[in-house]
């Protein structure tokens, strides 16, 4: 019996020695194990934060870039667009109410030229239109353009609020109002070399709100479109003559300045533009002006 316990209590010895051996054998894996999970943790941080360091100043771009493919710009019809003249964006960086040239968006540095200061309750730029208010003591106000149409065909767009409007919108005529176009506050005409010889549109423009006009003139047709469609067509029969630079809050007769009028854009093509992107355009400036 007592060889038996003797032989027992060897055995379990002999298994408890073994027993604490693995246990050993187990932490020291789990140790090396934890030692080369740290080694690499030391070599791939030092990784990290020298990428992180690298795009971090490109981050604003590479979030612009992410942006734009998820919300896509929407911009107008480029294609023959020669000058572009926009109340929020008078500038180019941005809007000022002091400004008195009106920046070309366009890229073509058909820059406008107010013809006079600015004056507080009469003639004054808002945060996204420029405002001719008031009667005779305005005459002489407006805004002057470097481009000339003559013999071209075209496409103009104007948005404007003219409540109330007396005179011309704008008119590229001489100063007696013939050879070119006429905006009047009840018409707009294509004039010949009298005030008789004209394609002339009948239309009252001095309405209250904001509304978008386009008008394009090829050699065959003069068409007049209002909030994207349109309205009237007539046959060309004057041609494609011009007698001055676009003039824009009046025509270049002394009598015939805009008043009560709020401008919010002007845009010049060297081209017709077809009736899908004039509705094209309208849209984005219907979405621009009247939000």
């Amino acid at each position: 019996m007592k060889s038996w316990l003797k032989s027992q209590k060897g055995s379990m010895a002999v298994y408890a020695a073994i027993t604490i051996l693995c246990f050993i054998i187990i932490l020291m894996g789990v140790f090396l194990s934890t030692a080369s999970v740290r080694k690499n943790q030391l070599k791939t941080l030092p990784k990290i934060k020298e990428a992180y360091e690298k795009d971090k100043e490109n981050i604003q771009e590479i979030y612009e870039q992410r942006k734009s493919k998820e919300t896509p710009s929407v911009d107008y019809i480029k294609n023959g667009l020669i000058a572009h003249y926009d109340g929020i964006n008078n500038t180019e960086n941005g809007h000022s109410n002091t400004t008195t040239t009106w920046k070309d968006l366009s890229g073509n540095n058909n820059d406008g030229t107010l013809s006079r200061a600015l004056e507080e309750g009469k003639f004054f730029w808002e945060d996204n239109h420029i405002t001719l208010a008031g009667v005779s003591e305005n005459l002489g106000t407006y805004v002057d353009t470097p481009v000339n149409l003559n013999g071209k065909e075209r496409t103009i767009i104007y948005t404007v609020d003219a409540s109330n409007l007396t005179g011309s919108i704008w008119g590229d005529t001489t100063s007696e109002n013939i050879k070119g176009l006429f905006n009047y506050q009840t018409f707009i005409a294509n004039r010949g070399t009298t005030k008789e010889l004209n394609d002339k549109i009948d239309y009252s423009f001095n309405k209250i709100g904001i509304y978008h006009y386009t008008i394009s003139l090829s050699t065959k047709e003069f068409k007049f479109y209002v909030n994207g469609q349109l309205n009237q067509t007539l046959a060309n029969t004057i041609g494609l003559e011009t007698s001055n630079n676009i003039r824009f809050l009046a025509a270049y007769q002394a009598s015939q300045n805009a008043t009560n009028i709020k401008m919010y854009n002007f845009m010049i093509y060297d081209r017709v533009l077809t009736d899908s992107e004039i509705l094209y355009n309208y849209n984005i400036n219907k979405a621009k002006y009247e939000s």
